[in-house]
């Protein structure tokens, strides 16, 4: 099993901001449904493309650190 580190360390080698989100997302999405502590508290988990809420809007929030 990978660090906290060691897994920021892989999603930064994405080539594009784009891809690291994406990335990002679909591990959230797997960690939020997977996890004991939280598969149990959402009855539903989804990348922001598939949420039904997002009303077509893109997500192009860009954070730096």
């Amino acid at each position: 099993m990978a660090t906290v580190d060691e897994v920021f360390t892989a999603l930064r080698e994405f080539p594009s901001v784009s891809e690291r989100g994406t990335a990002f997302e679909k591990l959230m999405v797997r960690f939020l449904t997977k996890d004991q502590v939280f598969a149990d508290r959402f009855t539903h988990v989804c990348r922001w493309d598939q949420w039904e809420y997002n009303s077509g809007r893109v997500d192009t929030e860009r954070f730096t650190n």
